[in-house]
C-alpha cells in the first residue's frame, strides 16, 4: 500500500459507521496498520478531525440554501485533493447528516 493508500484507509477508518465505531479510532488504526508510529496518528486525527469540520461548514450552509451540494463537494476536494472521491463524498454525506439534524 502507497502512502495515499494508506492516508485515504486510514480517513476509511476514521468515518466509519455503525457498530466498529464504538471501538476508539487508534485501536482500529494499530490493527490495520501495526507499523504505525503514533506521531502520525496524532496527525491524522488532527487532519482527519479538520476535514470532518470543513465538511460541516460546508454542509451547513447547504442546509442553509447558501450553497450548493455539488460545489460543497468540489470544495472538499480541492482543499484535500489526498481524499479519494468516495471519501470526499463521503465525509460530506455525514455532516451533511448532522448538519439537519
Amino acid at each position: 500500500m502507497d502512502l495515499n493508500e494508506t492516508y485515504n484507509e486510514a480517513f476509511r477508518i476514521f468515518i466509519q459507521w455503525g457498530p466498529l465505531r464504538r471501538t476508539p479510532v487508534r485501536t482500529r488504526w494499530r490493527e490495520a496498520f501495526p507499523e504505525v508510529k503514533e506521531a502520525v496518528m496524532d496527525a491524522w486525527s488532527a487532519e482527519f478531525r479538520r476535514v470532518e469540520e470543513f465538511a460541516f461548514n460546508l454542509a451547513e450552509q447547504v442546509r442553509d440554501c447558501r450553497l450548493n451540494q455539488e460545489a460543497a463537494i468540489e470544495k472538499v476536494a480541492e482543499r484535500y485533493p489526498r481524499l479519494d472521491g468516495e471519501l470526499v463524498r463521503g465525509v460530506y454525506t455525514r455532516a451533511y447528516f448532522h448538519a439537519i439534524q
